[in-house]
């Protein structure tokens, strides 16, 4: 399997998302965000149902997450970017994979026999796996279960939201079993990729 690119060594400071409750509980506890920016760490932030034109970054008005505003006076921002799927199952499968939807195999909950991520498909946890990067993943919504949607592909840790049927995981909860499953990984030197992903817009983000 092939060595990761040297441009996808990246990472971020902040973790934020709908109305600041995880910036709040970084502020709190800061701990393991202090311990992030190291040679060889990709943290990738999800914020699943943010609306561009709700965002100051973007020009609105008011600015619901300042660390998020003041990161991006310091970063590149992209101003033209677009997903491959409007369906977060679809758009976090084509985030991982390079891939259109029609590719990868993934769709909506709604496309029935589109459930679940073909196995044939390599994702960038499993290449970044297999070059000696420890992977993890944390999820907010219960559609993202490793056994149903097969996203879990690469990551060796793979924290879950609720069953079916129970509520998502809020920002915070996110955010400490992020913590948690970072701890450990943080105390070594090899390099991880952790994806951690927010789901407290999507309620939000419809007019």
């Amino acid at each position: 399997m092939p060595s990761p690119a040297p441009l996808l060594v990246a990472w971020a400071l902040l973790v934020a998302c709908g109305g600041g409750e995880v910036e709040r509980a970084a502020a709190e506890h800061p701990r393991t965000v202090a311990k992030l920016p190291q040679p060889g760490a990709i943290l990738l932030v999800v914020l699943d149902g943010a609306r561009v034109d709700h965002l100051g970054v973007y020009g609105h008005a008011h600015e619901p997450m300042p660390r998020l505003a003041d990161l991006a006076s310091r970063a590149f921002v992209f101003e033209d970017a677009l997903t491959a799927s409007t369906g977060t199952n679809a758009a976090l499968a084509a985030l991982f994979s390079g891939l259109l939807p029609v590719e990868h195999g993934l769709g909506s909950l709604h496309e029935v026999g589109r459930e679940r991520l073909r196995g044939s498909v390599t994702t960038l946890a499993e290449h970044l796996a297999g070059a000696g990067w420890h992977t993890l993943a944390v999820t907010a919504l219960p559609q993202l279960a490793a056994d149903f949607s097969g996203l879990a592909q690469g990551f060796q840790t793979y924290v879950e939201a609720p069953l079916f049927g129970e509520r998502e995981l809020s920002a915070q909860e996110v955010y400490f079993r992020a913590q948690r499953a970072l701890e450990p990984i943080l105390a070594e030197s090899d390099p991880f990729f952790a994806c951690l992903h927010f789901a407290d817009a999507r309620s939000r983000s419809r007019p």
